[in-house]
C-alpha cells in the first residue's frame, strides 16, 4: 500500500499545503523495485493537491489528512472532535473546533469529496490491515499522535511562541519524528527529499521558510501515521465520531 500524508490548509486556495508520498507499488499494484518517496512543501491550490494525490497514489493507497474532511454541524464542533478532547486535552493535544459557521464553504471537505469521487473510500472503523486492496483517505490529527507515537505526554507546541521558541521545539519534533521514520519507514526517511529535509536546521529559518517547514514536517509525520493505521487492528485505533458527522483516526501508543 502506498502511503500519503497530507497537512492540508483549512482554505488551501489562500495558504500553502504540503504533501509526501512513499511509493512501494506502482499504479497496477506491483512491487517497486526501488520504492519512491516525493515531497511537496507548498502546494497553492485544492486542484494542485488533488492532481499530486492522483498522479502517485496507485491502486492501493491509504491518505492520512490533517484537516477536517466531514463538516456537517451548524456550530460549535464536531462530535469527533468532542471525544478526542476527552481524552487529550490533559496533553495539550485538544482539536480545535470544525462547524459550517466557521467554515460555511470547507474547501477542505470538497476536496475529500472530490478524492471520493475519484475512488478514496473513507477509512472504515475496523481498520484496512485485512480489507481489499483499494484507495482509502483518513482524517488525522499529529498533535494526540505526538502523544501515542513520539512517546510525548505534552505537545511540543512548535506552532506558538517566540520566533525562537518555535524553532527550538521545532527542532526537537524533527529529531523524534525523523528517529521514529528510521525506525519504522527507514526507506523513506532515507529518500533524497526526505533525507534533505530532515538535514535542515530550523535554527536557520524564519518567516515563510520556517512555516513551510514546520508543514512538511507535518506531512510526513501524516506518512508515518498512514502507515500505522495501514497495520493496525481495530483495537489498535481510537476511531471518533462516525463517516456522516465526522470522524477523526488516531493510532495507539
Amino acid at each position: 500500500m502506498n502511503l500519503l500524508g497530507l497537512d492540508l490548509a483549512w482554505k488551501p486556495e489562500r495558504n500553502p499545503s504540503a504533501l509526501a508520498i512513499w511509493c512501494t507499488h506502482d499504479a497496477a499494484g506491483t512491487a517497486l523495485e526501488q520504492p519512491r518517496a516525493w515531497l511537496y512543501p507548498a502546494l497553492r491550490s485544492s486542484a494542485e493537491v488533488q492532481a499530486c494525490i492522483l498522479q502517485h497514489a496507485g491502486s492501493s493507497a491509504l491518505l492520512a489528512v490533517d484537516a477536517p474532511l466531514i463538516v456537517r454541524n451548524p456550530t460549535g464542533q464536531r462530535a469527533c472532535e468532542a471525544q478526542l478532547n476527552a481524552d487529550f486535552r490533559r496533553h495539550h493535544a485538544g482539536a480545535h473546533p470544525s462547524n459550517l459557521q466557521l467554515y460555511p464553504e470547507a474547501e477542505t471537505a470538497r476536496l475529500a469529496d472530490a478524492l471520493r469521487a475519484g475512488g478514496f473510500a473513507w477509512f472504515p472503523r475496523q481498520g484496512v490491515a485485512t480489507a481489499p486492496a483499494q484507495r482509502w483517505q483518513a482524517e488525522v490529527y499529529p498533535h494526540p499522535a505526538q502523544i501515542t507515537l513520539l512517546g510525548r505526554d505534552r505537545i511540543l507546541a512548535y506552532k506558538r511562541g517566540s520566533v525562537a521558541e518555535r524553532r527550538a521545539r521545532l527542532a526537537e519534533y524533527q529529531q523524534l519524528l525523523h528517529q521514529k521514520l528510521q525506525q519504522r519507514l527507514p526507506g523513506f526517511a532515507a529518500a533524497p527529499p526526505i533525507a534533505e529535509r530532515f538535514a535542515r536546521s530550523p535554527a536557520a529559518l524564519r518567516g515563510r521558510a520556517l512555516k513551510e517547514h514546520e508543514d512538511a514536517l507535518d506531512a510526513c509525520f501524516c506518512v508515518l501515521i498512514a502507515d500505522r493505521l495501514a497495520r493496525a487492528k481495530p483495537a489498535e485505533l481510537h476511531f471518533y465520531g462516525d463517516h456522516q458527522q465526522g470522524f477523526i483516526v488516531v493510532p495507539k501508543a
